[in-house]
């Protein structure tokens, strides 16, 4: 029951080799559920008011989701600790979609609706412009660098009001 993909599109997909025979539909629901939750988390950032992407989901949401759920179903499901498989193409996979969820969520990249023959078609999606994550302290001391601790003082007057109410409370 995904947003960006469906189960039908996994098994579709032949470059997964997914049927009913090998992993069932629930299996498979399961995973791209946390496949999207995992691309939600990364987009959450950048993308925060534009989510949730509909009616029109961008191309790369719906390959991110399906790649995720399937390196989520042969590494947690298919490949299991009792069976010490590991395939080059599946790690492989993962690293791909794990880079370019960075890069989006660190708006090196950004998603844009593609051709899907939608008004908005073509469009980049501006990330938000209401967040500043990224700063640049060149050339800006920290006050932590002009501060000798040596230096503290807490002025007598402060700690005779201290000394004095904790005298009176007992």
């Amino acid at each position: 029951m995904g947003r960006y993909s469906t189960v039908t599109a996994m098994y579709d997909n032949q470059i997964y080799g997914l049927s009913t025979t090998v992993v069932d539909t629930a299996t498979i629901s399961y995973w791209l559920d946390k496949a999207e939750l995992e691309i939600d988390s990364y987009l959450a950032k950048q993308y925060v008011d534009s989510m949730p992407f509909t009616p029109v989901i961008p191309k790369m949401l719906t390959s991110l989701s399906q790649d995720l759920t399937a390196c989520k179903l042969y590494n947690n499901y298919l490949f299991t600790q009792d069976n010490q498989n590991t395939n080059d193409w599946v790690e492989g996979l993962c690293t791909d979609v794990y880079d370019i969820l960075t890069k989006l969520s660190t708006d090196e990249i950004r998603l844009s609706y593609g051709d899907t023959g939608e008004a908005n078609s073509g469009t980049v999606i501006s990330p938000n412009v209401n967040i500043n994550m990224k700063s640049s302290m060149n050339g800006i001391s920290l006050a932590a660098d002009m501060d000798d601790p040596l230096l503290w003082e807490v002025s007598q007057n402060l700690l005779d009001t201290i000394g004095s109410g904790r005298e009176a409370n007992g």
